[in-house]
């Protein structure tokens, strides 16, 4: 293609206009004569003056310019996607497009070659990252991401500055990193040329759209594993879905009937047996590939052999991938010990029946301290003669004289102490040692048995520490206008009476919870409402009540107590205060409800007060708090993160933090977290896994003296087939967008050789100017032959010399 000419010999320019004005002259003249039509003689005369005139401008030397690529220093990249979704696309669509994508890759390909001729050829695959290769021989397409966005935008910054002719991508346009999908490819600085690589025939597919788990911490509330089967052209046909630990261990299986119209839910609903982080998968299959399976190993119909059975995509043709029938799910059911500080007035019931509950709770410390003795007034006129120490220690010559309780002090009993000296001066009076638990439990107590700075305690304990506050009721607590006036009545949810009355005594009060308290999960014992409710009226009425003269605004009333068919109290109120919660059981004698229990297993009572419990520290922050951060889509990295407190909660700086990654396969390796430099008690590291499935990792941190600080685990599912597998065949649209934004081109596998062909034409960094002769075109000569001759016919033939 011409695109410019130029003239060797210029100065002939006048000489040939002259002549060929003298020659137009004299032709002018001749047809002036004749008697051929006017037309045809103004057509007879171009005729002979064009041929004359091509003539004439062979003397001038006319030259060609043309503008091509400058041989070997513009870049073309050959980019193919070596994911398992084009495997998926090559296998389940027409062989006679596999053939040919094959052929394409070889090096001994004729558009390879014309390639090589012009351009340096840049060859790349890739997956979950750009990679170079020096031949495309051997390729295998095993990769579990499609970072197509991703990919080429690496390209774009790794020559950027440089003269990057173009790209050629061989692709499904099926993208894994989908979030980057608002990248302006104008901005991409080199055309794409997307290569078809034809569609799938029958895609047909079964595969776990999505799982969503719901857990809580409550006997009641068991986790709910909810998966959404998905599947295209399998319509009323049999699924076998399978819920699996991390043992391959079957818990619970279902089979379902896939529905026409859309997705198809299924459901299980299990109770981890051990807590912490556990994984699970869920799998399905059609009972068909099952009963196929079990036929060609001789295994007989479905069952627990069948269940062992992998089927490979040659067992189950029925679809085009089995890469998306299994999902991946991680459950923590937390770490312990949780430590409870158990605080009551007198010796009681309800600390028997509360102690023997959480006794079954292996991640529950419940540490008890009961004052058996208030303090007395201790007069002068006394005898000296008598002993000073309180006289319930009379008599215990084993017991020294520093512990044994001065007359004029409380006298208490510790249990479930985890060291001699724990509670050994009574409710903690400094941070470090009441921040250490993570609820506390008042029962049956006065306010005045706080000093006003273990009250303040108590404040920082619920606000800064985040921990749980319960208080229950009594002849002794919430009563009076020293509790109005106190620092826990602005802890609580309510409002205490003014008047110091005693506790309400009807044989008549009946618990109720209110519509609010049956959604609370803590609350519920039983699996459905109307189950609960039958519970509820087996329970015992109550005796010992505490009245309250208002709730405060944004408290929530769970439970009442009916004193008759007209009066309600509040019994059970709770409300969120700083970064803990507080809750008020007005009920003094909730031991009853266990002591009327007449029933198989053990009473309701138990359960309850687990769930109470649990509900209580379920969001009390811990010393160490670990979370995971994945990276962008498209990018394998995962962060783990380490929040480090001290004792008093304030963050640990100068902490050594080892961690210890579990993979899918068991096998484990070793990290170190290394502070994050803007947010102090941080550490962090950056893995990047390498298998699928659920990892798990405990984080050791020792303080700045070398002593355990406490542990920590958090686990995560590392499942990137999912995305791969989510859309199969190929996305022509994607592809479409992608050349119509970077002035490229879509085209067809049998159009390669043709788009080698007019790379030369196209705009490329780098160019040359190419000078040729006009004159010596063949074509010239022959065109002012043929005007001639033309116009030497109409002549004849009109009878003219």
């Amino acid at each position: 293609m011409i695109e410019g000419i130029v003239w060797g010999q210029p100065s002939w320019w006048l000489i040939a206009f002259i002549a060929w004005a003298v020659i137009a002259i004299f032709v002018l003249l001749a047809y002036r004569s004749s008697l051929m039509p006017l037309h045809l003689r103004m057509i007879a005369v171009a005729l002979k003056l064009i041929g004359l005139a091509i003539l004439l401008a062979c003397l001038l030397e006319p030259l060609g310019t043309l503008q091509r690529p400058k041989p070997q220093s513009n870049i073309i990249g050959v980019l193919i996607d070596s994911s398992l979704s084009m495997k998926v696309a090559l296998e389940g669509g027409v062989e006679a497009n596999k053939v040919a994508f094959e052929q394409a890759l070889t090096e001994e390909s004729n558009w390879q070659r014309e390639l090589a001729n012009d351009f340096r050829v840049r060859r790349y695959v890739f997956d979950g990252a750009v990679r170079p290769v020096d031949t495309y021989s051997g390729l295998v397409f095993d990769g579990n991401e499609s970072a197509l966005y991703a990919s080429l935008e690496t390209l774009k910054k790794r020559y950027e500055g440089r003269p990057m002719a173009g790209v050629v991508l061989f692709s499904d346009g099926q993208a894994t990193d989908a979030g980057n999908a608002n990248f302006d490819w104008k901005e991409l600085g080199f055309p794409v040329y997307p290569v078809r690589i034809g569609k799938l025939e029958k895609a047909r597919d079964l595969r776990i759209a999505s799982v969503s788990t719901r857990q809580s911490d409550f006997e009641a509330s068991p986790v709910t594993m909810t998966a959404s089967i998905e599947h295209d052209g399998m319509a009323n046909e049999r699924v076998l879905v399978e819920l699996l630990d991390s043992k391959s261990k079957t818990i619970k299986s279902q089979e379902i009937k896939l529905s026409a119209d859309g997705p198809t839910a299924t459901q299980f609903r299990f109770r981890p047996e051990e807590s912490g982080v556990q994984g699970y998968r869920i799998e399905a299959t059609l009972i068909s590939d099952l009963t196929q399976a079990s036929d060609d190993v001789g295994a007989g119909a479905v069952g627990d052999s069948a269940k062992k059975l992998e089927p490979t995509l040659a067992q189950a043709k029925a679809e085009v991938t089995l890469g998306n029938n299994a999902r991946f799910q991680v459950v923590d059911r937390g770490r312990g010990p949780y430590r409870i500080l158990y605080v009551a007035g007198r010796p009681n019931w309800e600390h028997k029946f509360l102690k023997r509950a959480l006794d079954e709770d292996d991640e529950i410390e419940l540490v008890s301290l009961v004052r058996i003795a208030k303090k007395e007034p201790k007069f002068s006129f006394r005898d000296s003669k008598i002993d000073n120490s309180n006289p319930l220690f009379s008599g215990f010559e084993d017991i020294s004289a520093e512990e044994k309780e001065q007359y004029n002090q409380p006298v208490f009993t510790r249990m479930g102490k985890t060291s001699p000296d724990q509670l050994k001066g009574g409710f903690p009076k400094s941070v470090e040692e009441l921040f250490d638990y993570h609820a506390i439990i008042l029962d049956d107590l006065e306010h005045d048995f706080f000093s006003q700075d273990q009250q303040s305690l108590l404040r920082q304990f619920v606000t800064a520490r985040g921990g749980g506050l319960l208080v229950l009721g009594g002849q002794e607590s919430m009563r009076g206008t020293g509790f109005r006036n106190s620092v826990l009545a602005q802890l609580l949810p309510i409002y205490g009476e003014d008047a110091q009355s005693d506790a309400v005594v009807s044989p008549l009060a009946r618990f109720e919870l209110t519509r609010e308290g049956l959604l609370q999960p803590f609350l519920r014992t039983v699996d459905t409402e109307l189950a609960q409710r039958e519970q509820i009226e087996k329970m015992p009425n109550f005796e010992v009540l505490n009245r309250t003269q208002d709730i405060k605004p944004g408290a929530s009333v769970l439970a009442e107590v009916a004193l008759d068919e007209q009066t309600k109290i509040p019994a059970l109120i709770t409300q969120r205060f700083g970064k803990g919660r507080t809750a008020a059981l007005m009920i003094g004698d909730m031991w009853r409800w266990a002591l009327h229990h007449d029933g198989p297993g053990e009473a309701p009572l138990f359960q309850a007060w687990r769930q109470m419990t649990r509900w209580l520290i379920s969001d009390v922050p811990r010393k160490l708090e670990m979370r995971v951060e994945r990276g962008e889509s498209g990018n394998r990295s995962t962060t783990i993160k380490v929040q480090a407190f001290s004792s008093d909660f304030q963050p640990l700086d100068n902490a050594k933090v080892e961690l210890t990654v579990t993979k899918p396969t068991g096998e484990t390796l070793m990290a170190i977290c290394e502070a994050n430099a803007e947010k102090p008690g941080l550490y962090e590291t950056t893995l990047v896994p390498n298998e699928e499935g659920v990892y798990s990792a405990i984080a050791v941190v020792a303080n700045p003296d070398g002593t355990e600080a406490g542990s920590a685990q958090v686990g995560w599912v590392h499942e990137p087939s999912v995305l791969e597998y989510q859309s199969l065949g190929e996305n022509k649209d994607q592809l479409a967008r992608i050349a119509e934004a970077t002035q490229g081109e879509v085209i067809d596998l049998n159009g390669l050789d043709s788009l080698v062909a007019s790379l030369p034409s196209r705009k490329v960094p780098i160019t040359e100017t190419k000078i040729y002769p006009l004159w010596h075109q063949s074509w010239v000569l022959l065109l002012a032959v043929s005007c001639l001759c033309a116009e030497w016919g109409m002549r004849r033939w009109h009878g003219m010399a």
